[in-house]
This record gives structure tokens, C-alpha cells and sequence, in this order.
């Protein structure tokens, strides 16, 4: 059976910093069965590339053998009928690259297809999907991620009820990077990147080198300049690097790509909310940045018509997303997700309200 193959969160640097400090100073546990870690290891030197974070909707196109070819948005399996900004109406279409894209991959890289799915996952963008963004004046396109994924034919699941068992793998065959660009499938290691070297014994260096990066890619987005247009906002990087043979992903992102998004985001000052400078600041610039409550909305009301009955599964994502993406942010400043809630409920349903007043005209 065609099930979800879902794309792993990208997360921010201080979850790549907390799991890569856990696995390599971990040394046992003690009698209690807690663990134990030896903070006198030096941490490791990585290489990371850096591409441009390209602003639409996730989609992924998956297949195997036994389960033929489909399309799936970040949330469902789509169909040409039950679709989501045209992408499973422009797989249909564009079958035939498709497939010769996945068979290119699965022979490059010797995955048996009876055995395995391959999915291979893009940013279904352009076609004014999302606003003021690199290649929002753009037909609409799929722009191949760095990286695809292969999952067993039949999942298995961990603990936290993860699905087990995926590789990825590079986008890449006989050194030429997949993609079909007269389909309009592009792959974004055909764009700008950057290499860099990511020291975990000195996080602060690799930061100020990619802040300071930041502001050019916000001047002119490096990939809508390649596709002959000018001065468009760029939205930030994907980092990604490999370790202890897993592959890692985060985001570092601007401000200027979530301005103008049909909806308004409240500011929270000390003179308006009696709570802690720290809470304020931390809700504003990072736990209710505008591209998370934009894309929050965006996600969970796929193709439908959203009123204000919809209030509490949108507060609830908001805040499930900043559990799973923030938690460790918040610990390095000594808080824990509900000291922000209510914090979060009063900028979150402001944007709400009004986006749902924007999509309906008034």
C-alpha cells in the first residue's frame, strides 16, 4: 500500500549541536541507568554545504516496483483530483522524466526497487505559490532537494514512533545532478552553494561567518538571479552535513522573505505583557517568526476554506511545531515550552484572524 513518506524536520543549528555533543562525549551509564558523558572529548570538525532555502510547499515523489509512481505533499499521498498547488497534476505530466530520474538513482546508487521505495523530495514553487520569494514570478517548477530518501518496502517504527530504516543519498548520478529542466525540474545543486567548516568546538565562529552571509542572500536571491531576475528576497540557507554515516539538515533563515504574507503578526513589548524581557524577545524573533506561523497555516489547511472554527487545530500546530524545533533552544536559556504558551496563543491567533480575513477578501 502507497503510504506517506514524510520529510524529516529540518531543524536549527542547536539541535545538530545538542545530538552531535550527545553521541560523541556519551560514555555509559551509571547504576542509576542514567547516562553518562565525558565533557573532556573534544567535539568534531565537519564539512557542511550550504544551499538556498528556495520558498514554496514541500512535496516528494515516491515509487517502487510493486507500489508504482505517486505524488505526496508534506501531509498526504495527492492525486490529480486531490491536489495541492498543482503537484500531482505536474508529476502526471511529467511522468515519463520522473521515472527516468528515480531509475537513474536507484541504478547509481544499486537500490533493488522490489525492495525499496525511493522518494525523492522538491520544493513545488513559482506560479506565485508563495509571495515576494526568489521564484514566485516564475512558471511553476519543482526544485529537487540536495538529498533523497530510501525506505523499506514495509516500515518499521522506533520508540517515538519514528519510521526506521530510511538512507539518503545524493541527488547526483555519474556526477551530473538529476533533474529536467525543460519539464521545469530543477535541482538545487545546479544553483550557488557554499562549503564551509562547521567546528563544534567553536559554534559561534561558524555562525557569525553564515550571519553575516544572511543580508546578501536577502539583497538578491542567488537562484532567482540565475533564472534572470533581479533584486528578489532571498529566504536563507539549508546546511546540511553528514556524521557517523547520517545525514544532517538545518535551516538558518532572514526576516525579510516573511514580510507582506497576508497576514499581520502582533510584536510583543515589556510594556504590553508583564512577562520576562528573555520570553518577549525569544517569542518574537524566534518561536513566532513570521515563516513559522505562515507556513503552520499554510501546512494544515491544504486546499481548503479556513474560518475561525479552525482556531484551535492552528494554535495547536503552532505550538506542536515549537516543541519540536525549539525545545532546545529554550533549554539554553533556561525555559521550557510552557513558559512561552500564553505568550505564543496571543501573537499566533492575531496572524490567525487575520489571514483568515485576507483569504476571504476582507
Amino acid at each position: 500500500m502507497k503510504r506517506l513518506i514524510k520529510y524529516d524536520s529540518i531543524g536549527q543549528l542547536v539541535n545538530a549541536i545538542y545530538d552531535i555533543t550527545g553521541k560523541v562525549r556519551y560514555v555509559g551509564r551509571d547504576v542509576n541507568n542514567d547516562p553518562i558523558y565525558d565533557d573532556s572529548i573534544s567535539l568534531p570538525t565537519v564539512q557542511v554545504e550550504l544551499w538556498e532555502k528556495i520558498h514554496g510547499t514541500n512535496a516528494g515523489v515516491a515509487y517502487s516496483n510493486s507500489l508504482g509512481l505517486w505524488a505526496q505533499s508534506k501531509a498526504r499521498i495527492l492525486t490529480p483530483k486531490e491536489d495541492n498547488k498543482e503537484t500531482a497534476q505536474m508529476v502526471e505530466k511529467n511522468q515519463d522524466e520522473w521515472m527516468r530520474i528515480i531509475n537513474s538513482l536507484a541504478k547509481e546508487y544499486n537500490i533493488n526497487l522490489d525492495e525499496k521505495i525511493i522518494t525523492v523530495y522538491f520544493e513545488q514553487s513559482g506560479g506565485g505559490i508563495q509571495s515576494k520569494s526568489a521564484v514566485s514570478s516564475l512558471d511553476k517548477l519543482a526544485m529537487i532537494f540536495a538529498h533523497f530518501k530510501v525506505s523499506p518496502l514495509t516500515p518499521s517504527y522506533d520508540n517515538n514512533h519514528e519510521e526506521t530504516g530510511a538512507k539518503w543519498y545524493k541527488t547526483i548520478v555519474n556526477g551530473v545532478n538529476v533533474s529536467s529542466n525543460d519539464s521545469n525540474i530543477y535541482n538545487i545543486r545546479d544553483f550557488e552553494s557554499h562549503e564551509m567548516t562547521l567546528d563544534f568546538n567553536n559554534v559561534q565562529e561558524f555562525r557569525d561567518k553564515v550571519e553575516k552571509m544572511i543580508p546578501i542572500i536577502e539583497k538578491e536571491s542567488p537562484v532567482g538571479k540565475q533564472f534572470g531576475i533581479s533584486n528578489n528576497v532571498g529566504e536563507g540557507f539549508v546546511i546540511t552535513f553528514e556524521f557517523d554515516g547520517e545525514l544532517y539538515k538545518f535551516k538558518i533563515k532572514g526576516d525579510e522573505h516573511a514580510k507582506g504574507s497576508g497576514g499581520k503578526k502582533k510584536i510583543l513589548t515589556p510594556e504590553e505583557e508583564a512577562e520576562n524581557k528573555v520570553k518577549i524577545d525569544f517569542v518574537n524573533d524566534h518561536a513566532c517568526s513570521e515563516w513559522r506561523l505562515r507556513q503552520m497555516y499554510d501546512e494544515n489547511f491544504e486546499n481548503k476554506k479556513v474560518t475561525m472554527k479552525d482556531t484551535k487545530t492552528y494554535m495547536d500546530a503552532v505550538f506542536s511545531d515549537i516543541v519540536k524545533e525549539e525545545t532546545l533552544a529554550l533549554k539554553e536559556i533556561g525555559l521550557v515550552p510552557r513558559d512561552i504558551s500564553k505568550l505564543v496563543s496571543s501573537v499566533a491567533i492575531v496572524y490567525f484572524k487575520s489571514r483568515v480575513n485576507h483569504d476571504a477578501g476582507l
